[in-house]
């Protein structure tokens, strides 16, 4: 783990995460990324949020207690590099729904529908994956 940098301090540190970074300070969710407790981050940039055109996904996120369960579905407890995440058929996010990851074709994929860009960045709380895609619930039709 790296000493004295959050999740937050990292994602900060490149211009990559502003929707990211400001979709969780404006649900209050900070608090999860600054504590000790160790998460796992499967972080999507920027450009992810811009594919969000489906009309119902629109209307999901417009509600921010919609938002906060999509960002706490991207939040796995636990600092868990990709090997660790591969140990598992699905594990559950802090939202409560289930998370698969699989390696296919020399890639690492979330749900089937999110690459892992670049994988086990470690912070003083946690470990950050980078994804292509914003994962959404199953149970919000993800």
């Amino acid at each position: 783990m790296v000493k004295n940098k959050t999740i937050l301090d990292v994602l900060a540190e490149t211009n990559e995460f502003n929707k990211l970074i400001f979709a969780i300070r404006e649900t209050g969710l900070d608090l999860f990324f600054t504590q000790e407790a160790p998460y796992t981050l499967l972080a999507p940039y920027d450009e992810a949020f811009l594919k969000l055109k489906e009309p119902e996904v629109i209307e999901f996120i417009e509600n921010a207690q919609n938002i906060k369960s999509l960002l706490k579905y991207h939040l796995i407890p636990g600092a868990l590099t990709i090997n660790d995440l591969l140990n598992f058929d699905e594990i559950q996010s802090v939202e409560g729904d289930f998370i698969t990851i699989d390696k296919k074709d020399g890639m690492y994929l979330v749900n089937d529908c999110a690459k892992i860009l670049r994988g086990d960045i470690n912070a003083s709380n946690g470990i950050i994956h980078i994804i292509d895609n914003v994962l959404i619930p199953k149970i919000y039709g993800g």
